[in-house]
């Protein structure tokens, strides 16, 4: 193992064991009308376990999207389903068509008889009627939405303890969320007070977003940690950020978006996705990755544009890039001796003993310290006799403080002692 690779793993595990001590004990919390399965969620003056926040925010996800459908939208996307999407088109109406007045004197005893419909008029009834089934149908898709909405508010409410639901009612917003049952933004005000950081005066809502984005600034991929767990790691990051109102996305970028003609929301999104992913990009370790951002940085100074366009896109796009075996952790080159590139052979030989050197990795055929023997030996027979043998120990060949005890005799072609 290479000393810069023994340096990263103790600081990731002292990282991991500060990590823990901040969090508070794991306990068996109980909340009144929690809902068994789902996690309690509960406010504490020691720092908060992101990670496991974002897990139990699965759970809810969950339960909801099993239970009440499209209301998970509200814990997956952090925003109410748009039924307007879906909203049913009402048909045009076809223009009237005036009827030519009749050559004879018109009977004014006689029944009046309808005038014959067109077959747009007849196609245009129909649609009309299908029309009014729809919307039938989806008003009754809207309102079972917003019954599922006030009943998983009450599941959400639950799951709270005494303790964060009395730190919720110190919310200016909190007698409008009861009343109104408002699920998003119980959920949102609960995240804000799971996810922030408790050292800090959240009542001051600009040094929480300052002390928030310092924090998140901090995030770095480790040297030897994978890509994906990085990944992981860094959409918790993100969500911690976000619960704190830290915003992501471009207000210029959004706007001009808008001004072509795209809707604000799905501006924001797509300015916010953009900002995470060259954000992403400046985390990840650039001795493994720096060529491929180096490539892509060139390529933009040509005149192309080939960054990832999302966070998915970007991990797929490193997944899919073979890496400089140099720049890995744990291969050669990095320190560690005896260690082939090639991968066949690394499998070969990794078990296999030398039975010069006594290490492992390499036949006796393939050893170093055998062909500084045969160096050593050249030089000591000068002047001695051609069948003479000279006993080499592995002391004389590395730079050993002291022999190990390992003899070895090369012989010129007489009898060896």
């Amino acid at each position: 193992m290479s000393k810069q690779l023994q340096q990263d793993q103790d600081k990731k595990k002292k990282f991991e064991k500060k990590w823990k001590q901040d969090v508070a004990p794991p306990s068996k919390l109980r909340a009144e009308g929690a809902t068994p399965g789902l996690p309690v969620l509960d406010y504490n003056t020691s720092r908060v376990d992101s990670r496991q926040f974002i897990e139990g925010a699965k759970q809810l996800l969950d339960y909801a999207a099993i239970h009440y459908g499209r209301v998970s939208y509200i814990f997956e996307y952090g925003r109410e389903f748009d039924h307007d999407v879906n909203l049913p088109v009402k048909p045009t109406k076809p223009a009237v068509v005036a009827i030519p007045a009749a050559a004879a004197p018109i009977d004014p005893a006689a029944v009046p008889v309808p005038p014959a419909k067109t077959e747009e008029q007849e196609a245009y009834e129909l649609e009309l009627d299908r029309y009014k089934r729809r919307l039938f149908e989806h008003d009754k898709i809207v309102m079972t939405y917003k019954e599922n909405l006030i009943k998983m508010y009450g599941v959400l409410y639950g799951q709270l303890t005494v303790a964060m639901r009395h730190k919720a009612q110190e919310s200016l917003d909190y007698d409008r969320i009861r009343e109104e049952k408002d699920l998003l933004s119980l959920w949102k005000l609960v995240k804000r007070l799971s996810l922030e950081e408790r050292g800090t005066a959240s009542h001051n809502v600009f040094k929480r977003i300052e002390d928030a984005r310092q924090l998140f600034n901090r995030v770095k991929q480790f040297q030897s940690e994978k890509l994906v767990d990085f990944y992981e790691r860094y959409l918790v990051e993100v969500s911690a950020a976000e619960a704190c109102d830290v915003c992501f996305g471009n207000v210029s970028y959004t706007n001009e978006l808008v001004d072509d003609g795209m809707d604000l929301e799905d501006a924001r999104l797509l300015s916010r996705e953009k900002e995470l992913t060259m954000t992403f990009l400046s985390k990840i370790d650039k001795k493994r990755y720096g060529s491929i951002l180096d490539e892509w940085e060139n390529r933009l100074n040509d005149g192309e544009d080939i960054y990832p366009e999302s966070l998915t896109d970007a991990l797929q796009r490193f997944n899919n890039r073979k890496l400089d075996s140099k720049s890995i952790p744990g291969v050669a080159g990095q320190g560690i001796a005896f260690v082939a590139t090639d991968g066949n052979q690394s499998q070969k030989y990794s078990k296999m003993q030398c039975f010069f050197c006594k290490q492992f990795g390499h036949r006796q055929a393939d050893c170093p310290m055998l062909k500084q023997a045969y160096e050593l030996f050249a030089k000591q027979k000068k002047g001695k006799d051609d069948k003479a043998a000279v006993a080499i120990t592995v002391s004389e060949v590395c730079d050993c403080d002291e022999d190990q005890g390992f003899g070895f005799v090369i012989s010129t072609g007489g009898d060896s002692n």
